[in-house]
């Protein structure tokens, strides 16, 4: 048997410069259309969930504007800063998150898919958040859609991804548990479950239907943020 190294090919980035790696690349010089005058500037963000969770995608967001420092590790290179996301930034780019673009999900419309048939929950959800989607667009130009869905929605659908009993009300994390638990990025809570097969089953299902409403992942688009 003969083994063969193949290198990581570099990609491509702004003003020409190459890098391995994703993240360092568009720290040091920036998107590939830097230099591109059709490149948004600009980035309408709609958020949709309920009021809960599109007050915390907001906030989130907004923290992310500015750098966040890198994860304490002994490999550096596996967690480094976030330079944040804004005008002054390597990205060059700014997200416009505008009230007028929020879709929420109403508790009685969440509270009837969640009672109703379990070989429906995913698609019913779904379709709730396609809903809101479509009249978003509908309403006014956005260059993001972005779904926030609910805890009581996520542990619905896995309630193993929770890691609580279904049905049993946990008791309210003190700020010590919460920041143990999420440790030092706004992210990781979404990131441990985002492994879930069940949960990744949601996300399939959003991503065929929402092609057709021309919507963006935001991660997947402008790299916003390194969440491996």
């Amino acid at each position: 048997m003969k083994t063969e190294f193949l290198d990581e090919p570099e990609l491509e980035f702004g003003h020409g410069g190459r890098h391995v790696d994703i993240r360092f690349g568009l720290m040091s010089f920036g998107p590939l259309d830097l230099g591109s005058p059709r490149r948004p500037q600009d980035i309408s963000v709609a958020i949709i969930g309920t009021g809960e969770s599109i007050d915390g995608m907001s906030r989130w967001f907004e923290a992310c504007r500015k750098e966040l420092p890198a994860k304490d590790s002994p490999r550096p290179n596996l967690f480094p800063r976030f330079p944040g996301f804004d005008k002054t930034t390597p990205f060059q780019a700014k997200l416009a998150l505008d009230p007028t673009l929020q879709g929420q999900i109403l508790q009685r419309d969440l509270d009837r898919v969640i009672a109703g048939p379990p070989d429906r929950l995913i698609a019913d959800s779904v379709e709730l958040f396609l809903g809101e989607a479509r009249r978003l667009i509908e309403k006014g130009r956005c260059d993001v859609v972005v779904c926030a869905p609910p805890a009581q929605l996520m542990d619905a659908v896995d309630p193993l991804a929770s890691g609580r009993i279904p049905g049993q009300r946990s008791a309210p994390e003190t700020p010590r548990e919460l920041t143990a638990r999420r440790g030092s990025r706004p992210c990781d809570t979404c990131v441990e479950r985002s492994h879930s097969p069940l949960l990744q089953s949601w996300r399939s299902a959003v991503a065929p239907a929402a092609r057709p409403l021309r919507t963006h992942h935001m991660l997947r688009r402008y790299q916003l943020l390194q969440v491996s």
